[in-house]
């Protein structure tokens, strides 16, 4: 295992704001510490002159591994991607390497050329041609396993599919923080007061109307909303009648880690119909959001959203867990973190599950385990 190599494909663009592109950097980074050479493949904007070392730095990496950038045209990316991809993985020495991508169609062009591969899954979106395409790849000789993030998401698969291949659920996961972070990090917030906070996008269906009406009822908790495009963050500010609460924008990675360590409280009200990129389709019934582990690794009390797929990870010892859309429970469950003791309790045993299960390392280590 220590001698092959891995060749993880994507068609995300790099650098950009998604959850997707720091899951595709921090994996290569821990795939890196398990074998010695990685490549990421990705894309990027013909314009954009930002240095690979820049975007190592934007997302927290140590650059420990190869990244391999394609200029994009204009048009027919997806296209012209799938042709680059096969002219250079048809030059490439088969012996020893595993293609790893979320992509199905990378999947199967990679055992068309004769290599081994892994396919990772995080939906089961409706989609013949993306099922058909699964279907030939689960049959073939060289395919090595499926990767699925949630128990959900691989009950859906083994239902569909008459004969299943070797199915592994690997949750999504975080990276250990180093507590000097908070070091030399000012915001706005009042002293002797509760500080909560909301990391992530503010599509549809992330909960953002929950956090604003519970701030107009908790004068004495300070809110803090941490991402979001600009054009949402101009919308819910004017939803927002509080001067408690606070929008800071978006975060390079490398900044979370310490505006997470300022907050006592950190919230994730998923509701039951999530978007994914804005997009009209729902994702929260497989989820396996990278914020929930980011959240128990910064060892901070959670209050999240109780639904079925994040109870694979959460339970009552290690957070609060209240109805996705009733406003009354998430105001209760702020509230009742006011006491310390029962506030550090949950935060501790959220990191203890964190480090033993939930790190990026753990995860890259148990894909790879016994190939």
């Amino acid at each position: 295992m220590q001698n092959s190599k891995v060749i993880y494909i994507s068609r995300a663009v790099f650098p950009n704001k998604s959850a997707n592109s720091v899951h595709l950097m921090k994996m290569s980074q821990a795939i890196s510490r398990t074998f010695r050479d990685v490549t990421l493949i990705g894309l990027k904007e013909q314009k954009n002159r930002i240095s690979k070392k820049e975007i190592f730095e934007n997302y927290d990496i140590n650059s420990n591994f190869n990244l391999k950038l394609i200029s994009i045209p204009k048009r027919g990316i997806w296209i012209y991607l799938l042709i680059h991809v096969f002219f250079w993985l048809n030059f490439q020495s088969r012996k020893n390497k595993i293609i790893y991508s979320r992509e199905p169609f990378i999947i199967f062009l990679s055992l068309f050329l004769g290599f081994k591969a892994i396919l990772e899954s995080h939906d089961f979106f409706e989609s013949e041609s993306k099922r058909n395409i699964e279907k030939k790849i689960f049959k073939h000789k060289n395919f090595l396993k499926l990767i699925v993030i949630s128990n959900a998401l691989k009950n859906d698969y083994s239902e569909y599919f008459q004969k299943t291949p070797r199915i592994e659920v690997h949750p999504d996961a975080a990276d250990i923080v180093d507590e000097n972070y908070s070091k030399n990090i000012i915001w706005p917030s009042k002293k002797a007061t509760l500080q909560v906070g909301y990391f992530g996008h503010l599509y549809k269906g992330r909960g953002i109307e929950i956090i604003i009406g519970a701030a107009k009822e908790l004068s004495d908790f300070d809110f803090h909303i941490i991402g979001g495009n600009d054009s949402d963050i101009e919308k819910y500010k004017k939803l927002t009648l509080s001067n408690n609460i606070y929008f800071h924008g978006f975060k390079n990675q490398k900044e979370l880690p310490g505006l997470r360590s300022k907050c006592d409280i950190l919230l994730m009200p998923y509701q039951e119909k999530l978007s994914v990129y804005n997009y009209d389709k729902s994702s929260a019934k497989w989820m396996s959001p990278m914020k929930l582990f980011e959240y128990m690794s910064s060892k901070k009390a959670i209050i999240s959203s109780d639904l079925p797929v994040l109870r694979e990870v959460l339970n009552d010892t290690n957070s609060i867990l209240v109805k996705p859309d009733e406003a009354s429970d998430w105001i209760k469950a702020i509230i009742s973190l006011s006491n310390k003791e029962y506030r550090e309790q949950l935060a501790n045993n959220a990191h203890k599950d964190f480090i033993s299960k939930y790190t990026w390392t753990k995860r890259a280590e148990k894909i790879f385990k016994y190939l």
